[in-house]
């Protein structure tokens, strides 16, 4: 029982030092009773082992943490999100536009039809129309030149030569 005691402290010790690179990891402390203690690695400046157990010394505890090394069932570092993740429409990025002569195609739309927008570069609206999936629209009518097609809430670049 204390060697795997003394092993769980020795493996925190050493980890400590590669935790610290990664902003708001905690290390957190899980007793038997259930009662989880977190702290944020900031916060920590030194962590001490003795005959009355794990001290957790920092500036910004009122009362230093011991914790008794007989009840600690578990000690880990977690990583908290530090930030948004990706933002992005995932409908939009299935979305695929083709071309094949003076036909425009469209794939990933889903089973309902969705509105076709084409602007030219002034903001103009040239055409409007609903679309399937795999269906696709006639362009000859449109002169050459750039145009963006606004489907879904997404957003293609289209040239016509």
């Amino acid at each position: 029982m204390k060697r795997n005691t003394f092993l769980a402290v020795l493996t925190v010790i050493m980890t400590m030092s590669f935790s610290q690179t990664y902003a708001q990891t905690q290390l957190v402390v899980t007793p038997h009773s259930g009662d989880v203690g977190k702290y944020a690695i900031t916060d920590i400046q030194k962590i001490t082992f003795d005959a009355n157990g794990m001290h957790i010394i920092g500036s910004k505890f009122s009362v230093e943490p011991v914790w008794k090394l007989s009840v600690i069932k578990g000690i880990k570092f977690v990583s908290t999100p530090s930030g948004i993740g990706k933002v992005g429409n995932t409908e939009a990025e299935k979305i695929k536009m083709s071309q094949r002569g003076d036909m425009i195609y469209f794939n990933g739309l889903g089973a309902e039809k969705a509105e076709v927008a084409i602007f030219d570069l002034n903001g103009q609206t040239l055409l409007r129309a609903k679309v399937s999936d795999g269906e696709g629209i006639e362009v000859s009518n449109l002169h050459n030149g750039v145009f963006i097609i606004k489907l879904k809430n997404t957003t293609f670049k289209f040239v016509k030569q």
